[in-house]
């Protein structure tokens, strides 16, 4: 009786962990897009403690052996070894505010991978694919309601600083593309479980609608791409491909009505958003729900004209190839090849600083020129790189064109450039390994769920490549979980021992408890001197717009305690001190800013200013040749600079 009890009670747990995995990974993928996609380091400092604090916590209740693949323990080695070279960079980068946001970032990112590592049963990656495609068709619903319903300011904050993004739907993101990247994570894994025989009412069928009608309002080519992408994938390793074909088929025929509509109707793509809805919106939400209606009566009847096909899962590059081709084909031409092209080289008009965009780093244009620089910052700096954060003061010194940029739009280059080789290698190889592991899951008998997360994971990465969505936690966070379900047992056979078949790596519990605290102990440290830092920051940029200039130095001050190696805290208190005329105060709070940042141009000008304004012109000239040559372009656009920040 005994012996029953404790197979009931094992049988019990192993069926809640998984299900409290899937509701993290919603809930973690939801909280992090409210909040701007976690791209601020108030929001991603914050929940790099959170996580942490989870791994904490799991280690205190976990109580067997723990046991790893070999796979996920190259994945979680690999991104220790990126944190510990961004770590080690901010001794030789020209800017260690910079780089030190992205130690923290990596912190948290390390954490996921940790907390999911320890929390991934066998079985559990369904259960994930599932909380993805939930977690994004609740984001899409939310940022369709304030586009069509006005629910909320929608975008209309961000089309006020870049009137260059009215009509892509941004909210809650606060980027397009990222938006669209997110978007596109959910279609492979909506397609896998439409296309399923347990989809008997078309639930998952009707979901697909308002993320294909909201990654189609983003505006965003790229987006588009990584959807046609992932699809293919999830086509060519589906058992049932003709199923799977037809099931896309009705989720894009229930989204067409709604994405001709935004398309045509007035007010729609050249809108924030805001206010109540006119007859464009209510006509495009009509059209929408009429065919998600239309889908939900008449998908699963359809669907089940198409029986099982039983074939062994592979990935066929004869199938995959082919189809790639002709949808880059498709999109050429629905697009137009100068439009296409124009995505990745031209600049529109009105371009804005970084450091004011929030997320935004650029228009989203101009990545062949950003690119071009990250190779020539590699060439430079081959083999250890310019430093983590470097590349925004690399950029505005060498870049061919006059907008300030944060990111490369691109994570391997970025890497490149900035970690050198060795970085970018181990950023590649954590994919890699997760591909490959992946596509042998994807081949054994059950293993199509695997093959729908290596959709997703392609789809996730054309953001990865061509944009800067790694620095989204929103949109990293669902594939790193993947990663690890992929790399690890959550893909495999729910009735699989976890020692069973795959050789597995055994870590004495008090070992990995020790290492894994210590690492936690950093991590939380860093994520809180973050978000506290630029909490404070935020607090005085707010107090000096408010006209409250002791409260607004006062917080900045407090910034600079809290970490007091970065430059912008020391700018923003010059910018203060400038401001009530302190100019003695501000010279001082500039220099140390050039101290902590000395290619940064922001000083050297602000410092030009002050000199300016205390009567010493030879001085004043000096420090302003230093900030153009630091910052030719750029400084062609000083109407559009702020020096304080964002």
């Amino acid at each position: 009786m005994r012996a029953i009890v404790e197979r009931g009670n094992l049988a019990n747990r192993t069926w809640k962990v998984p299900l409290a995995t899937s509701i993290a990974t919603f809930a973690a993928i939801v909280a992090l897009a409210l909040a701007g996609g976690g791209a601020s380091p108030t929001a991603f400092g914050a929940a790099t403690v959170a996580v942490w604090l989870a791994v904490i916590a799991t280690l205190i209740a976990r109580r067997e052996q723990p046991a790893f693949a070999p796979e996920l323990v190259w994945v979680a080695a690999l991104l220790a070894a990126l944190l510990g070279i961004t770590a080690l960079s901010l001794g030789w980068g020209s800017d260690a505010g910079a780089g030190f946001l992205d130690v923290a970032r990596l912190a948290g990112y390390l954490g996921v991978v940790v907390l999911a590592g320890l929390h991934l049963r066998p079985g559990s990656g369904l259960g994930i694919l599932k909380a993805i495609a939930l977690a994004v068709v609740a984001i899409a619903i939310v940022a369709l309601g304030a586009r069509l319903a006005g629910f909320g300011s929608g975008d209309s904050g961000l089309t006020e600083f870049l009137p260059l993004a009215a009509g892509r739907l941004s909210y809650p993101l606060g980027y397009w593309n990222a938006l669209g990247a997110l978007m596109a994570l959910a279609v492979p894994a909506l397609l896998h479980l439409a296309a399923k025989a347990e989809d008997r009412r078309g639930l998952w069928l009707i979901a697909g609608a308002p993320v294909l009608l909201t990654a189609y309002m983003t505006q965003s080519r790229g987006a588009i791409l990584a959807v046609l992408i992932g699809v293919a994938v999830v086509i060519a390793t589906a058992p049932a491909r003709r199923r799977t074909a037809a099931a896309l088929a009705i989720m894009v025929g229930a989204a067409l009505p709604a994405c001709i509509a935004a398309s045509l109707a007035p007010g729609i793509r050249d809108s924030a958003g805001e206010g109540a809805p006119g007859g464009s919106e209510i006509l495009v939400a009509g059209l929408l729900l009429a065919g998600v209606l239309a889908a939900l009566r008449l998908g699963p009847p359809l669907l089940e004209r198409f029986g099982p096909e039983r074939r062994r899962l592979a990935l066929r590059p004869r199938i995959v190839l082919p189809v790639l081709a002709v949808l880059l084909a498709v999109i050429v031409l629905l697009g137009g090849p100068g439009k296409l092209a124009d995505d990745f080289s031209s600049l529109p008009a009105d371009p804005r600083t970084a450091a004011a965009s929030g997320i935004l780093s650029a228009s989203g244009s101009g990545r062949a020129q950003f690119w071009d620089a990250a190779l020539e910052a590699f060439a430079d700096e081959p083999v250890r790189g310019i430093g983590a954060g470097g590349f925004a003061t690399y950029w505005n010194r060498v870049g061919s064109l006059g907008t300030p940029v944060r990111d490369v739009h691109s994570a391997p280059l970025e890497l490149l450039a900035e970690l050198g080789l060795l970085g970018a290698c181990s950023f590649l190889a954590i994919f890699a390994i997760a591909f490959v592991s992946g596509s042998r899951r994807a081949r054994e008998p059950g293993g199509d769920a695997a093959g729908a997360a290596i959709g997703v994971l392609a789809a996730g990465s054309v953001g990865l490549l061509i944009d800067f969505t790694w620095q989204v936690p929103a949109v990293a966070v669902p594939l790193l979980v993947l990663i690890v379900a992929l790399a690890g047992p959550g893909f495999a056979a729910a009735s699989e021992p976890a020692t069973s078949r795959r050789p597995h790596i055994a870590v004495p519990a008090p070992a990995l408890a020790l290492a894994l605290v210590a690492v936690a102990l950093v991590s939380i440290w860093a994520g809180g001197v973050v978000a506290i830092a630029d909490a404070r920051l935020a607090e005085s940029r707010e107090a000096l717009a408010a006209g409250d200039a002791s409260g607004a130095a006062s917080s900045a001050r407090a910034a600079i305690a809290v970490e007091p190696w970065a430059a912008e805290p020391w700018l923003q208190l010059a910018d203060i001190e400038q401001t009530v005329d302190n100019l003695p105060a501000a010279r001082r709070a500039a220099l140390e800013a050039i101290e902590r940042s000395p290619d940064d141009f922001r000083s050297w000008l602000l410092l030009s200013n002050i000199d300016f304004a205390n009567g010493d012109i030879e001085a004043a000239g000096n420090y302003a040749t230093r900030s153009v040559r630091l910052a030719p372009l750029v400084l062609q656009r000083l109407d559009e600079f702020v020096p304080s920040g964002p």
